[in-house]
């Protein structure tokens, strides 16, 4: 950290995009997926306690209806866990400049970030929200893209509160751990 800002060097790995891809997908749908479970728990549930009581009879022909439910659920826990990875993937391949070390400086007025190829500038007034989690600081300039900030780039703590300190400054935005997803970052 020097006086006019802080400069860190990102080398993104394809887990520091998986996780930008599960905390980004499940900060969205986390109520819709918790209620599913809770439906599919809750019908299992009732099912298994009418097959113990006698109420639906054990057969080839009952298995069969519940193979599609099954199916379902399988279905929907594997696009859950899966299309953050894809996406992470995708993005490594669709967009090379990510595979190189990116330089990041944070100053009063903004971010500069310059890689292999590329040089990119935003100020301050366009990033709208900021989460930080255990492992990742995103900065967000609309509902899709944000920067990806590992913290192990960080040098200490003191270069983290600078960039929360000048974002602060410049929009008022505090960067929030959003409490049920923030586990995946």
């Amino acid at each position: 950290m020097t006086s006019e800002g802080v400069a860190i060097s990102v080398l993104l790995t394809p887990s520091d995009l998986a996780r930008f891809g599960y905390f980004h997908l499940h900060r969205r749908i986390w109520p819709i997926s918790l209620l599913l479970f809770l439906i599919f728990l809750t019908l299992g549930f009732i099912t298994v306690l009418m097959l113990a009581l006698g109420a639906i009879p054990l057969s080839i022909s009952t298995l069969k209806d519940y193979l599609g439910f099954l199916f379902l659920i399988l279905i929907w826990t594997a696009l859950l866990i899966g299309s953050p990875l894809l996406s992470a993937r995708q993005q490594l391949k669709s967009m090379p400049h990510l595979k190189t070390t990116i330089h990041y400086r944070f100053d009063s007025s903004g971010i500069l970030m310059t890689g292999e190829g590329f040089q990119s500038q935003m100020k301050w007034q366009l990033i709208n929200k900021a989460f930080q989690g255990k492992r990742l600081l995103l900065l967000y300039s609309n509902q899709t893209c944000a920067f990806v900030i590992p913290l192990r780039f960080f040098k200490s703590p003191t270069e983290k509160e600078a960039v929360e300190k000048f974002l602060v400054e410049s929009t008022g935005i505090q960067v929030s751990s959003p409490a049920v997803v923030s586990r995946l970052i």
